[in-house]
């Protein structure tokens, strides 16, 4: 039981440190990703990760269950792919997030391997999710990076440094959709195209705070 001091410290402390909850539908690669942006973070930001199961429908049901269960958060990203959820659950998904104020998405059109490849090439045709697994696969071997769904330590630095290459091609690519001059198409009809930038963005202004 915390004592009336140790409380008001927890508190005090508590009020210079956002904590964001992501929960992602990946229980290797995405998890790999964004512990490595937690370790990043350091004391700057709590950074929670949960990896789920069972797509996008299915993630924003545990990821909710997972909020409702965490006593302090100011952020929710729930992180998911396209890959063979239909159309019409996609685009629900992503709409039942908008409603909630505290919950944010980052989706990616067809896998969140696109998100990665960004950091090294443009992606300006549609693929679906083989294509862009053997996309990333390629780079790992002409990178000599462990092969498969685990990120290595060479290739999550690799990706830190190529960070704002990705930010920028991504950005890119979601204003040819949404931007004043694209078609502004259902998320689910939008290939490429990720909004895990977004929560990249985020992030890094967290830690200048």
């Amino acid at each position: 039981m915390h004592s009336p001091l140790s409380r008001s410290r927890w508190v005090a402390h508590r009020t210079e440190r956002t904590v964001v909850l992501v929960a992602c539908d990946g229980e290797k690669t995405e998890r790999d990703y964004f512990n490595s942006l937690r370790k990043e973070a350091r004391r700057r930001l709590t950074l929670k990760i949960k990896p789920f199961k069972g797509g996008a429908p299915n993630l924003f049901q545990e990821a909710t269950e997972w909020a409702d269960r965490e006593s302090e958060w100011d952020e929710m990203w729930l992180v998911f792919d396209k890959d063979q959820v239909s159309d019409e659950a996609f685009d629900k998904t992503i709409q039942k997030i908008k409603s909630q104020a505290k919950y944010q998405e980052g989706w990616s059109n067809p896998c969140f391997e696109l998100w990665l490849c960004l950091h090294f090439q443009e992606q300006s045709g549609s693929l679906n999710t083989s294509q862009a697994v053997n996309q990333w696969k390629e780079f790992c071997e002409e990178k000599n990076w462990k092969p498969g769904k685990t990120l290595d330590s060479k290739a999550l630095a690799a990706l830190k440094g190529a960070r704002g290459d990705a930010l920028c091609r991504a950005c890119k690519l979601w204003n040819r959709h949404f931007g004043a001059e694209g078609e502004n198409p259902p998320p689910s009809r939008a290939n490429p195209a990720t909004s895990v930038h977004k929560l990249i963005e985020r992030f890094e202004e967290l830690l200048k705070v």
